[in-house]
């Protein structure tokens, strides 16, 4: 497959997918959790929590995106004072530090606002249970780290990290940060990973509360206006 034929309809059908090729690294009776990243992995995230009988939650991440800069990364935040900045990104954009610190204290504010919003588990709710954390697509890299950071706090049992698609690069060096993996298709050609997806448009805050059902029900109108071990399918290829 080309990098330039989509390889699902939507991210619902590449989560049906991952679902379906997760093998069961797990012990019957163990918790196991799925960790969507908002808002898109959210969606990838559901049909496998659906499928493997598990709770489903969200762990919101943010991206540093200096504004202007046409989308480019800084560097994300996470939960539990987790920052992660890319120094070549802030040096090729000339961004002052004091305006970096800005854009980390704006990000870390929407961060606990989504917490609060999207009812997000307490670490010692989530705490020993084996994570399987995913998102539509793992570029750069950035959010992903910030991410799996701030998950190890909590000290799980196991964290699995399961995308439809990943940079090469990127998945190399994230390897070592995880138990298990399982990326669908690895590509070398950095993008935005809409290529594919025939549809990928924008998740709004609703429809995110609405996959966290029954969790969040009745919430949506609440909503502000703003020894490891490794798995390649299919084309995938791994570090």
């Amino acid at each position: 497959m080309s990098d330039d034929t989509p390889a699902w309809p939507d991210r619902t059908s590449a989560g049906e997918d991952l679902a379906r090729q997760l093998p069961m690294f797990w012990r019957p009776g163990e918790a196991i959790t799925v960790v969507g990243i908002p808002r898109g992995g959210l969606v990838v995230a559901a049909p496998v929590a659906w499928r493997r009988g598990c709770p489903l939650v969200s762990w919101s991440t943010r991206r540093l995106v200096l504004p202007g800069s046409g989308g480019l990364g800084l560097g994300a935040v996470a939960p539990g004072g987790i920052v992660v900045i890319d120094p070549d990104q802030v040096r090729l954009q000339h961004v002052a530090l004091a305006t970096l610190l800005d854009l980390i204290r704006h990000q870390q504010l929407v961060v606990e606002r989504h917490q609060r919003l999207f009812a997000e588990p307490q670490p010692a709710e989530i705490a020993g249970h084996h994570l399987i954390v995913i998102d539509d697509y793992v570029g750069s890299g950035l959010t992903m780290e910030a991410t799996l950071r701030s998950l190890r706090q909590l000290w799980p049992r196991s964290i699995t990290l399961a995308v439809p698609v990943g940079e090469l690069g990127t998945i190399r060096c994230l390897r070592p940060e995880v138990d298990n993996l399982l990326v669908l298709i690895s590509t070398e050609h950095p993008g935005s990973g809409s290529g594919w997806f025939q549809q990928l448009g924008p998740v709004d805050l609703r429809q995110v509360q609405q996959l966290l059902h029954p969790r969040l029900a009745g919430t949506a109108g609440d909503a502000p206006q703003s020894g490891s071990r490794e798995v390649s399918q299919g084309s995938s290829t791994s570090g």
